[in-house]
């Protein structure tokens, strides 16, 4: 088992994301990284998604000795 900070399991998210639904996403003729594109246009769903992946990962929170958030799976 692993331990990650909150940013580092949300970067392992956003790589989940673009292995899914691929890397650029098209919105009017332009391409939008995916991971970004979900987080800035729903950001509660995106918050929703990112712990239910948790979820599926059998991740345990935890902090650091900073405080900071981490996740362990």
């Amino acid at each position: 088992m692993k331990t990650y900070v909150e940013w580092e399991a949300e970067q392992l998210f956003f790589d989940y994301i673009r292995e899914v639904w691929g890397d650029v996403t098209k919105v009017c003729g332009l391409g939008y990284d995916t991971a970004d594109l979900f987080q800035s246009i729903d950001p509660i769903r995106y918050r929703g998604e990112f712990l239910d992946w948790l979820d599926s990962m059998n991740a345990q929170e935890g902090t650091d000795q900073y405080n900071n958030t981490t996740w362990s799976f």
